[in-house]
């Protein structure tokens, strides 16, 4: 397999991590969103995981049949 070298070809992102999937690091204290209950269970980890690396509380709750997940801390 031959490869072929280019020139001009700009980088794409920063190269540090993934992209985030979550606005966990936008939100200040009594903040939400929304999102469907079929990632609820990803969600909730995910703010566990972030508030824990990061000094931050979060919850998720169920209102009116929807999802909601809020900074509390």
């Amino acid at each position: 397999m031959k490869f072929v070298v280019e020139k001009g070809i700009p980088l794409v992102g920063d190269g540090r991590g993934r992209q985030k999937n979550y606005p966990f690091e936008n939100m200040n204290v009594g903040d939400s969103f929304a999102f469907p209950k079929e990632i609820r269970v990803s969600v909730a980890r995910a703010a566990h995981y972030h508030g824990k690396s990061k000094g931050k509380m979060f919850t998720t709750r169920a209102v009116d049949g929807a999802y909601r997940c809020w900074r509390i801390a």
